[in-house]
Order: C-alpha cells, then sequence, then structure tokens
C-alpha cells in the first residue's frame, strides 16, 4: 500500500507543471506593422485585453525604433526604457494602480524589440501597458512601432498618454485621408494560468509526500 500511494505521490508530482503551468501565449500584435510610430518621453501605452485564460504573466516584449539615422548628433548608446503594466481602475477607466515596474533598464539603440523574462505578474483580463524612453536628448526620437491588428487578444485604436500635468488621456489621430490611426503597438505576452487552491493543494501534497520517502530511504 505504501508503494502505491508514493508512486501516486510520484506522479502527481511529475504531472502537475504540465497541467497547472502550461505557458500559452495570450496576447500577440507582431504580425503586420502600419509604417506608423508613436513618440514621446512620457509614460505612455496601449490597453491591452488578453486571449485566453492565463493571466500570470511570465514573459512580456515589445518593439521600439530610435531613428538614430535621422539624428546623428544625439550621442548614443546611453538609452533605456521603463515598463509598466497598470490596472485600468482610475477614474473613468484611466490607467492606474501599478501591477508590475521594470525598473529603467538598458536598450539597444540598433535593435528593435527587448524581451522581459522570469516574470510572474497576475494581470486582468485588460490592462495598460506603458513605456517610458529614457537617455535621449532633445535632438533625439524614440518610438513605439505600430502594428494592426492583434492576432490574439484585441486592443482598442487608442493610447494612453500622461501628460503629467493634466493626467492620463487617450490619444489618437487620423490620417489625411481622414482614416483613423490605430494606435496599436508591437506587443508579446505570455502567460501561465493562476494556480487554483486546490492545485496548489496536490503540488503541496506532493512535495510533502516525497519529502516522506526521501527520508524513509
Amino acid at each position: 500500500m505504501k508503494f502505491k500511494i508514493h508512486t501516486i505521490l510520484f506522479f502527481i508530482i511529475l504531472l502537475l507543471p504540465n497541467i497547472a503551468f502550461s505557458s500559452l501565449l495570450v496576447f500577440d500584435n507582431t504580425t503586420t506593422t502600419t509604417g506608423e510610430y508613436s513618440s514621446s518621453l512620457r509614460e505612455f501605452g496601449d490597453e491591452i485585453t488578453l486571449g485566453g485564460s492565463n493571466r500570470l504573466v511570465k514573459e512580456f516584449s515589445f518593439g521600439y525604433r530610435i531613428f538614430y539615422e535621422l539624428y546623428p548628433s544625439e550621442p548614443y548608446g546611453d538609452e533605456t526604457a521603463r515598463i509598466r503594466f497598470r490596472a485600468n481602475d482610475g477614474l473613468g477607466g484611466i490607467p492606474g494602480t501599478v501591477l508590475y515596474d521594470s525598473g529603467v533598464f538598458a536598450i539597444d539603440y540598433l535593435k528593435n524589440e527587448y524581451q522581459i523574462k522570469n516574470l510572474s505578474v497576475q494581470v486582468p483580463d485588460a490592462f495598460t501597458w506603458t513605456v517610458i524612453f529614457g537617455g535621449i536628448e532633445v535632438t533625439g526620437n524614440a518610438s513605439l512601432v505600430q502594428f494592426d491588428p492583434p492576432t490574439i487578444g484585441s486592443s482598442g485604436n487608442f493610447a494612453w498618454f500622461d501628460d503629467v500635468v493634466q493626467g492620463w488621456k487617450a490619444w489618437s489621430g487620423q490620417r489625411p485621408d481622414g482614416s483613423i490611426i490605430p494606435m496599436n503597438y508591437n506587443a508579446r505576452v505570455i502567460a501561465d494560468p493562476v494556480p487554483e487552491p486546490a492545485t496548489m493543494f496536490l503540488l503541496g501534497l506532493g512535495l510533502m509526500g516525497l519529502a516522506g520517502v526521501r527520508r524513509k530511504i
């Protein structure tokens, strides 16, 4: 009987990571570029709605562009970015509570994408991700790259922009022909399921059982 119990516990430990923590792509807007960009040194970003049901963000990547060829007098090599995830719980649904803050990190002005890995951030179905660019002089420019439409998840045709003085504003625009500019940015979100209490209980039971087996051995 003891052998059977230990065997069951062993298989619980083997199977639970695959059942409870399988990662899925829940937002993907990396397929179709519009050839347009949004530039600011203020905090700004995109409100997105995730697909699927996984809500424990594990990896986030975003596309950017630093137009070094257009600003030769800019001293390059000190560019930075800071990513935040914000709940849309402010007055009227504006970005509010910070769910995640990457802190300031260096970005390569010769590259166009940055990946943040090994996250464990629980988010709601919809939230706003933002960026703050740094290390950009008055002669330079840093931009998020506009893509549309998302192939997984969704996004409205506007961005959020914090002008500091008046707070958060919806940011949108029109092309000369009158068509709406989709202010949706190049980004991908990979997430794990949020562990349920029963799943965590079984995992804990399995770990305790395995520890007991090891002590007896």
